[in-house]
């Protein structure tokens, strides 16, 4: 076992910044004690493995379309990373094979959603519509609820920029910090 470490993968792949690295940690660890985080988009497993380091009590749950074999990461890409880290079968992460839109979990509270997956306006706005209820139902029970975006005004997505425009202005900014833009959901 190696001890892979989330700023290492993301030096290695670029999915994520090192300053949204720390952004995603600060993030988590506004959250209330045992949380659950849900990473939309498995990438190379950058988000995951940040979201791991940041907190022992915190229940990540990976929902991605693509199981194995993609360039711009899946869920086997996730793992292979996951398990060269000190985390190698960790029970804290969980995977759903689907499309986020769509899928549905038992879960009962969700504290945070991080937006990854699908760049178009139609995907990005989809997952906001699909996820924004749970962080409503969660922070109706008085816990910290988030919901943050990735590649938020970086150049080559624009849509994400126009969904979270426009679906997302209602909620308290927290901050941006490179393209990972986050709000405080009630």
């Amino acid at each position: 076992m190696s001890d892979l470490t989330a700023l290492e993968l993301a030096k290695a792949f670029g999915y994520l910044y090192e300053k949204e690295v720390h952004y995603l940690k600060e993030l988590a660890n506004m959250l209330d004690m045992n949380p659950t985080i849900i990473n939309i988009g498995a990438g190379s497993g950058t988000s995951s493995l940040t979201f791991l380091e940041s907190r022992t009590d915190a229940k990540i749950i990976t929902v991605d379309k693509q199981k194995e074999g993609s360039p711009l990461g899946s869920l086997e890409g996730e793992m292979n990373a996951i398990n060269q880290s000190k985390y190698a079968g960790t029970t804290r992460l969980t995977h759903i094979h689907g499309d986020s839109k769509l899928v549905h979990h038992e879960e009962y509270h969700y504290d945070m959603v991080f937006v990854d997956g699908d760049h178009s306006f139609e995907g990005c706005t989809g997952d906001i519509k699909a996820w924004i209820k749970h962080l409503l139902d969660n922070a109706n029970t008085g816990r910290v609820s988030i919901m943050a975006f990735h590649d938020y005004e970086a150049a080559v997505w624009p849509d994400v920029y126009k969904a979270v425009e426009k679906e997302m202005m209602k909620y308290k900014r927290i901050k941006t910090v490179d393209t990972v833009t986050a709000f405080r959901i009630k």
